[in-house]
């Protein structure tokens, strides 16, 4: 199942070439779990994906709440020996790995217990802890950069950790899991609000924890 930047879903081969938000592999008749900004969590079946792309909204029986959007779309399981799940980064710099372990009764539930004036900036599935970064940008450009087996995984009803010290006035902008495998060739892209910005390789920045 990939998602695009813009909301749009669709059922595709994982070797369809693109620019995708996120690919949650799921079979045909499996499932997958829609991450929205407000920290929900709809489990969808794949079967109801079209082969073209589609308003992912169109999946969700009562939609969703002003400002609130799909962030992410992730597996329903881990893969048998791994600890992870789904990564939050919220806008006060908190940090949440929350364990694939869902409602049977709901087919939409709350992922992360959010502060108030909170709000989810970036979300993204974790297979394995031990092999994964975790990564916070804030509005005064500063990049933290930490593995993710430093978060320990929490069931539905957590708030998650402090995971970014921010300076007064200032708040994150940016969240994002990196694989290990793929951080020798991942960029750090920055634009100012003049519209000048610049790319740097990630492995030049330290790493913390």
């Amino acid at each position: 199942v990939h998602l695009n930047h813009k909301g749009g879903i669709v059922r595709a081969d994982s070797r369809k070439n693109g620019s995708w938000a996120a690919v949650a592999p799921s079979t045909v008749r499996g499932q997958f779990i829609a991450v929205t900004n407000h920290g929900r969590g709809f489990r969808l079946e794949t079967l109801h994906v079209g082969d073209k792309i589609a308003d992912v909204r169109t999946l969700l029986p009562d939609g969703l709440n002003k400002g609130e959007r799909v962030l992410t779309v992730t597996p329903t399981a881990l893969a048998e020996g791994t600890s992870g799940g789904i990564a939050f980064g919220t806008r006060q710099g908190s940090v949440k790995i929350s364990t694939p372990v869902w409602p049977k009764t709901s087919d939409e539930f709350n992922l992360i217990s959010l502060a108030d004036g909170d709000a989810i900036i970036g979300s993204a599935w974790v297979e394995d802890v031990k092999t994964a970064e975790l990564a916070f940008l804030s509005s005064d450009t500063s990049l933290l950069i930490y593995p993710a087996d430093k978060v320990r995984p929490q069931g539905l009803s957590g708030a998650g950790m402090a995971g970014i010290k921010l300076a007064a006035e200032h708040e994150v902008v940016a969240f994002g899991v990196i694989p290990t495998a793929e951080a020798a060739s991942t960029m750090v892209v920055t634009v100012s609000d003049r519209m000048t910005g610049k790319q740097t390789p990630m492995s030049l920045y330290p790493r913390k924890g």
